[in-house]
């Protein structure tokens, strides 16, 4: 069975849980003895390896590319996201990259960059198609569902007009996935969601490690993933800030994950009890 992942990012290139998700479920189908490709985008045109993975890398077909994350002017952005809403510039190339590997299944993830139109490029070649839903790029073109320091509770106008456009080809895939039931039924709001839908949690890799026989009066919590305000950091440093020092001293809190500096210090300086 031969199988194509599909990923706006891949090794080396890591900006959040997505990218580690998708490479643990393309080495564990290979593993399988099942023969895996992945698709995603890069700096250049390059074909290449990792552990045994065959990654094809395409350079962003648009009028710049966020592969590098340097900041752009505004209106820049927004041709940009209109643009990755269907973006056809991808379909000749990704065509012929189909009938030369000849996939059983194309599984797609993160999606910005190469836009929904794919799904429509995929299916032309009456391919199986199972698309997992891993952020709110469907719905919100910054993929976070987050403004103006707090959650939206419904889509803002610029979200709107690329929303109904990509939610077009919402039809194409047989299969939708979501990480999470939170995601699902967000993602059902908005959408008519055709074909079978479940979740299916992202996969993790642990090391056994033998449980300590000595506890202690201090309990450690541990936090991993991007230290952002839209994953809800600030607002925990905020609330740990507010303990009496007695409780503070009961246990403490490990943070792990990149972030902007400036605003990690700040969060130190906020709640004391943290380490990062």
């Amino acid at each position: 069975m031969t199988v194509l992942i599909i990923n706006t990012f891949y090794y080396p290139k890591f900006t959040g849980g997505a990218e580690i998700s998708v490479q643990l479920l393309a080495e564990g189908l290979l593993k399988e003895g099942k023969k895996v490709f992945v698709l995603t985008t890069g700096s250049a045109n390059r074909v290449y390896r990792v552990n045994g993975v065959v990654v094809i890398a395409l350079k962003q077909r648009n009028i710049y590319s966020n592969y590098f994350g340097t900041t752009k002017p505004q209106l820049l952005k927004m041709v940009w996201h209109f643009i990755d809403s269907a973006n056809i510039f991808y379909h000749f190339k990704i065509s012929s990259l189909l009938k030369k590997i000849k996939p059983d299944l194309v599984h797609t993830n993160n999606i910005q960059g190469f836009s929904p139109f794919i799904w429509h490029t995929i299916k032309i070649h009456k391919i199986n198609l199972v698309h997992t839903t891993r952020d709110y790029y469907l719905l919100c073109h910054k993929c976070n569902l987050y403004n103006n320091n707090k959650d939206c509770e419904s889509l803002c106008l610029p979200c709107k007009v690329t929303h109904n456009i990509k939610k077009r080809f919402t039809a194409y895939p047989d299969r939708f996935v979501g990480i999470s039931n939170y995601i699902l039924q967000k993602h059902k709001q908005y959408l008519q969601i055709s074909g079978q839908n479940k979740v299916i949690y992202n996969a993790v890799s642990l090391q056994e490690k033998p449980a300590s026989s000595q506890v202690g009066a201090n309990i450690t919590f541990g936090y991993i993933g991007r230290i952002v305000k839209d994953k809800g950091v600030e607002y925990l440093a905020d609330e740990l800030s507010k303990l009496s020092p007695e409780l503070k001293l009961s246990f403490k809190i490990v943070f792990a994950g990149d972030g902007d500096t400036d605003f990690i210090n700040r969060l130190k300086r906020q709640a004391s009890i943290m380490n990062f």
